[in-house]
């Protein structure tokens, strides 16, 4: 009976990590590149220094509700026993550090670059060489640390499969 499913942790973890799933895609692969080719380059960094904040807490918070509604079998939340479990916490941790380090970071310069920019024509040319190149390492990071919890979501799916195929 479908409303028994209430009760269990399964639909929870299922919609918890198809919203995650979606999500990270969405905004990976669709959302961000669109933006960024339509939207002037200060209006695109002003998008993303309010929207990635919210997708990164996001994206821990649904991997920690995945963990928390882990099937007994996966060790439950604190077990690292399981290839499921590794996944999911890699994925919980990949959007706290972009949340709370890498982010912050790439949004600071960013910021540095636009103050620099409306300075008018008395732009320090060795300052916005050096913020360029700083903004590609932080940014370059924070896509890294983007593709464990892409992989980690895609990865995951299999895993799900197999419980489900298992059966």
């Amino acid at each position: 009976m479908p409303l028994a499913s209430v009760y269990s942790a399964a639909p929870y973890h299922v919609l918890s990590w198809g919203t995650l799933t979606g999500m990270t895609l969405f905004h990976s692969f669709i959302a961000g590149p669109v933006q960024f080719k339509n939207l002037p380059r200060q209006q695109f960094g002003n998008l993303q220094s309010k929207t990635f904040p919210i997708f990164f807490a996001l994206q821990g918070a649904l991997s920690g509700i995945c963990l928390l509604t882990a099937p007994a079998s996966a060790g439950g939340l604190f077990s690292f026993a399981t290839t499921e479990n590794k996944i999911l916490w890699s994925i919980l941790l990949s959007g706290f550090a972009n949340g709370a380090l890498v982010g912050p970071w790439v949004t600071k310069i960013m910021f540095d670059r636009h103050k620099l920019e409306k300075t008018g024509g008395n732009i320090d040319a060795a300052k916005m060489t050096e913020l360029k190149k700083m903004l590609g390492l932080a940014h370059a990071a924070s896509v890294g640390v983007n593709f464990i919890a892409v992989g980690g979501a895609i990865v995951y799916a299999f895993c799900l499969a197999g419980r489900m195929i298992a059966v």
